[in-house]
């Protein structure tokens, strides 16, 4: 780790306790992540893709994946065995820019 100084009170080195420290680190360890309203994602949020070709399809937040707001969400389509007569649901995972998603109205 780097610094460019050290803040000093009193001539003295200023003192941070280790349990601060600690918060700070494990805050900084989440991957944090917001849309482009400003409303923060977590991971299972339902969100809407806002471009082609992907705009209609459901999507569920999954990650943040870079510094510069790449971002991994996972496409919802339901595929039908006729034979069986049954529905089963897959989530393809897709790469893209967090600017073209935003988190879904969920109306209860």
């Amino acid at each position: 780790m780097q610094w460019r100084g050290v803040v000093m009170f009193g001539g003295e080195p200023a003192v941070v306790a280790d349990a601060d420290v600690a918060r700070v680190r494990a805050q900084l360890a989440k991957p944090q992540m917001w849309d482009k309203s400003g409303t923060p994602l977590e991971p299972g949020d339902p969100v809407e893709i806002l471009r082609e070709p992907f705009q209609d399809l459901d999507a569920v937040f999954d990650r943040r994946l870079t510094p510069t707001a790449r971002v991994r969400v996972l496409l919802r389509y339901l595929e039908r065995h006729e034979l069986e007569r049954k529905s089963v649901e897959r989530l393809i995972p897709l790469e893209l820019d967090g600017n073209l998603v935003r988190k879904k109205e969920v109306h209860k």
